[in-house]
This record gives C-alpha cells, structure tokens and sequence, in this order.
C-alpha cells in the first residue's frame, strides 16, 4: 500500500509487520507480540491498533485467535508450476531491520502474481560477490535481483550470466543491471517547492558518500539554483556534526534517512526544532526508533513490485537491455505529535 499524505493512524504499524513477514522476522505460524506491546511500540490505542491487526487479518496474512493470540497465518500449498527462477541478494545481514524488509514484500507480493520462484541471500555489499560459490550460484537463476545500495560492490558483474536488477541503485554496472529509485527530479521539485514555501532562500545538503546520494544532491541543488536559491553540498562522515546558526535562516536537506538520524544523535533531537529540515527517502516512516521529520518518499513495496516485473521482462525478452526505472513520490509532513 502506498503512502498518502494523509495516512490511517495504524499503517505505520501494519507496513511495519508486513515488511517483517516478508523478511522472515515473523514465519508462518509464529506468534506476535500480544497487542498490548504492538500499540506500545507505535503510540497506538488498543483499539487502533486492533483495527490494524484486523485490516492484515482481512488481507490473509493474520489468524487472530481469542485465547491464544495472534499468528502469522500459514502460506497456501499452490503447487503451481513456478515460471521462472530469480535470487534476492540483501546488503545487510538484518533486512528486517532496514527499509529492505518492505521492498522485500512487495517483491514478494509481485513473484506471487507471476508465479515466480524467490531465493533470498543476504551478507554485506563490498564482500558478498567475492566468493565464487556464490557467483556460480546466482548464474544458475532466470536473474537476480538486488535490494540495497550495491554502488558500493566491489566487483563489476562481468562475470554476471543472467539479467540483474537492483533497488536503490545509480550505477547500472556497464548494462548488466536495471536500477530503480525514487524519481530524483520529481524529488526536487517538491524539496525546492517545500523550502520556498518556508521563506528558505539557502539549503544546505548532506549526503552519503555515494553515487547515488551525489546524483540525488547534484539534482536538487541545479533545481534549486534554477529557481534563485542557493545551495551547497557536504558528504556526510557519520562522526562529525558541522557548527551551525541557529539563526543563519538556512534549510536542511538530507539525502537519505540513515543520515538524518544520525546527525541527530550527535547534534541532539531538539536541533530540530530551530531549523527547517527535510529528508529524502521516508525511512522516518518505516522504520520504529526513528526520529519523524517531514520527508519526501516513494513507495517502497512499489519498487519492488517495479524490480520483480522488470527480472520479468529482462529474463523473458531476449536481448532486453537494462533500463533506468524511476517511481513516483510524494510529500509527507510528520505530525510530531
């Protein structure tokens, strides 16, 4: 399900556990917590959040039962006949703890659709490719399909047989690989429109060191200039927090969720409170501990529908080149609370 501007109090919660059956976090059959401790975890009411579970109950994931609690509900033995074979392969170790978890579910939900056979991988980005194990094995699937920023692979998949197809990725690895993510100039134009509308004239960026996250701040700061601001852009280390004015009058861009938080956690959560901040990606939405910050985002169990269906087209249409797939998104403002 998408993310509205307005969203039903509880669906934090339900792309939450969804994300984390998609995972694995939660396996047919297991239990989840006791309703008490899931309205506790996301500030909920207990009848809000008793709506929540019966909304993922009416959707077939969820057995509710009166004295025993409630369960992830087993999955249907289809037997059918699975039309093609394509390996996962996550940059973390723990996808149930990152956005991955909820691109994983709507992969998930799409392979469901085509019939398609899922293996799942999962290790860390600069190491993962460098056993040869592994690269015989991925070369044996219709085509693989990779969550996570993998710019920072350290191989360059010429030794890759089969179609790829990655997920929060910029480079397309000389053709190898279609890359989805959120639409970076759709992306300015609301960051550009939402700090205009607050007066803000300067914007300073913040970003990972990565190809990517360059590509999503070069983007921003030549729409921003275009329309007579300013703006400058700094790599974000993750051990250092820049002096600032807490009435210099400029506005703040980061370019990934992960580097929000982060800053955060040096500067102090209140820092926000004094400036005008932003956020591309929505993590803020997804993810329980963070902190909330108005943000710009896509649809991520929509970009995994996008990655499934394009393994599809690649590994079905002989001679398919790899292609740059951007997904819509939108504006959220967070209600603090």
């Amino acid at each position: 399900m998408g993310i509205p501007g307005r969203r039903c109090s509880f669906m934090k919660m339900t792309d939450h556990l969804e994300a984390m059956i998609a995972a694995g976090r939660y396996r047919p059959g297991d239990k989840l917590p006791v309703l008490r401790d899931l309205a506790a975890e996301f500030a909920l009411n207990l009848d809000t959040a008793r709506r929540g579970i019966w909304y993922l109950r009416d959707k077939g994931l969820l057995e509710c039962h009166k004295r025993s609690g409630i369960f992830v509900k087993a999955e249907k033995d289809s037997r059918k006949k699975e039309l093609l074979r394509l390996e996962v392969f996550l940059e973390t170790e723990h996808p149930d703890m990152t956005y991955c978890a909820h691109v994983l579910h709507g992969v998930r939900e799409e392979a469901e659709l085509c019939n398609v056979q899922l293996r799942r991988k999962c290790g860390v980005v600069s190491t993962m490719f460098s056993d040869e194990r592994l690269r015989e094995e991925a070369n044996q699937n219709d085509a693989v399909l990779l969550l996570g920023n993998f710019d920072l692979a350290k191989t360059d998949f010429s030794w890759l047989k089969c179609p790829g197809v990655g997920v929060e990725m910029h480079c397309m690895f000389g053709g190898h690989f279609s890359v989805i993510s959120m639409d970076p100039v759709n992306s300015a134009e609301l960051a550009a429109e939402y700090f205009r509308k607050r007066r803000i004239r300067h914007v300073r960026i913040f970003g990972h060191d990565s190809v990517l996250h360059h590509f999503r701040a070069q983007v921003f700061q030549q729409y921003f200039i275009s329309c007579g601001g300013t703006a400058d852009y700094r790599i974000w280390n993750n051990t250092a927090c820049p002096e600032m004015s807490l009435n210099d009058g400029a506005g703040y861009l980061f370019t990934g969720g992960e580097a929000f938080q982060q800053w955060s956690k040096i500067a102090g959560a209140a820092w926000k409170n004094d400036h005008v901040v932003l956020s591309l990606d929505g993590k803020s939405l997804l993810l329980p501990g963070y902190l909330p910050v108005d943000t710009v985002t896509p649809d991520w169990p929509q970009l995994g529908r996008l990655a499934l269906r394009e393994a599809v087209h690649r590994a079905l249409t002989a001679g398919a080149s790899a292609r740059r797939i951007y997904s819509d998104v939108q504006l959220f403002e967070a209600d603090d609370g």
